[in-house]
């Protein structure tokens, strides 16, 4: 059995402890917009074992895909899973109920590092959910020595050894960012300079690029339908679990650095649900539970004590620091000006055209 099979059996078991604890009542469905792979069906099911009500759950592959959704309509969704940025977003466009803290007794289990962050001051709109950083994922095999710098992944002059076996995620902002730090720029730059700087690499690169994957990138690696990957630690924490091939690392120039949360859209029909599910996750049995199945980082300080020793010390929780603080420079997406915006989504139309 595989560490990660065998994680889930202990981490389903743990769960039904839990369920058996709490009352039922309730009922109805609860209907989640997520990213995949965030919640277990151990989870789901011990969450309808306790509340009664069903999760009904649908899986968007970048923010910008839930925000177009929203958008256009609510869809049904009562409980969504954008990232930090995007709350600000949707939150601005009024797509966005305010949360009522009452309802919600679990969130002092929220560490303190994400209780203000500047995307929404106060959790006004959002519980800060999990975590993770944009890197480098790679096979060991082959390669000679560990990559570096982004440059490794977006300069064509330095990885023409992996043609073909390249992994971009495919989301403009992670791909574009990762190209202006393969230069030393930010990755929120403004400059129209850079810009085209990062536009003319990213042209070159693509016909090295294996495949533009929000989703399946992890497994691509573990499988060896690609050489070197950009992703999200969670993702490549799955993927070495699967494969010791695997490995990552943050990159000298820095990464994104990103929080996703839980918030109620604008016209959820079962409002009620989705606050007892949002404060069923933040219990800390819950919380650690899912970590230690799913291995993405929880936001949840309390949880933390709970998570097993070698998945706080593996990829999951990697950030690129040292115990000092010091280490790669860490970003937030930044919500850029409009006319800035439009050059990135030129860049991105350029790049994903046939």
């Amino acid at each position: 059995m595989n560490p990660r099979a065998l994680r889930a059996l202990v981490s389903s078991a743990a769960l039904a402890a839990l369920a058996a604890c709490g009352g039922g009542g309730g009922g109805g469905k609860l209907h989640v917009f997520v990213w995949a792979d965030y919640l277990s069906d151990g989870l789901k099911a011990d969450f309808t074992k306790e509340t009664g009500i069903e999760i009904v759950e649908a899986n968007f592959a970048s923010n910008e895909e839930l925000l177009a959704k929203l958008q256009i309509s609510n869809a049904g969704y009562d409980l969504v899973c954008p990232s930090d940025y995007m709350v600000a977003k949707l939150a601005a466009q009024g797509l966005l109920l305010p949360l009522d803290h009452a309802k919600l007794p679990n969130l002092t289990h929220v560490a303190a590092e994400f209780r203000d962050g500047a995307w929404d001051p106060g959790m006004k709109h959002s519980v800060p959910f999990q975590w993770g950083v944009t890197g480098i994922g790679w096979l060991r095999s082959k390669r000679a020595a560990a990559p570096e710098s982004w440059a490794d992944v977006f300069d064509p002059a330095r990885c023409g050894a992996d043609r073909g076996a390249i992994g971009l995620l495919d989301d403009s902002r992670e791909v574009i960012g990762g190209a202006l730090l393969s230069f030393g720029f930010s990755p929120n730059s403004r400059d129209r300079g850079e810009l085209a700087k990062a536009r003319e690499r990213l042209l070159a690169l693509k016909p090295l690029v294996a495949a533009f994957d929000s989703e399946d990138f992890g497994a691509a690696l573990a499988r060896g339908q690609t050489r070197i990957a950009q992703g999200w630690t969670g993702t490549f924490a799955n993927a070495a679990a699967e494969s010791a091939d695997v490995a990552f690392v943050v990159p000298k120039e820095g990464a994104f650095r990103y929080a996703d949360t839980w918030a109620i859209p604008k016209g959820a029909p079962n409002r009620a649900a989705a606050e007892r599910f949002i404060d069923y996750v933040l219990r800390p049995e819950v919380a650690a539970a899912l970590v230690n199945e799913r291995l993405y980082a929880s936001c949840n300080a309390a949880a933390r004590p709970l998570v097993e020793p070698g998945i706080l010390a593996g990829t999951t929780y990697s950030d690129g620091r040292r115990a000092d603080g010091k280490g790669p420079p860490l970003h937030h997406v930044e919500n850029l000006p409009d006319d800035v915006l439009a050059v990135y989504d030129e860049i991105w139309k350029a790049l994903k055209s046939e």
